[in-house]
């Protein structure tokens, strides 16, 4: 029980979760106060997440699990 916690904060505290939650914060920021418009951060997001998980390296079993 204790390691699955000790992955899970580790996760937290990885750069790319937190540089992936502190930018969907930004955009959501940036559209709720009309800086951006709703389609330019849909399509930012759009392509952040694509390239997350399309990662090379997730595809350790030869593809989809």
């Amino acid at each position: 029980m204790e390691i699955c916690w000790q992955k899970t904060i580790e996760k937290c505290l990885s750069g790319r979760y937190f540089l992936t939650v502190v930018g969907g914060a930004v955009f959501a920021y940036a559209t709720y106060k009309h800086i951006l418009g709703s389609e330019a951060v849909s399509a930012i997001v759009t392509a952040v997440f694509m390239s997350y998980f399309n990662r090379p390296d997730r595809n350790t079993n030869g593809g989809a699990k």
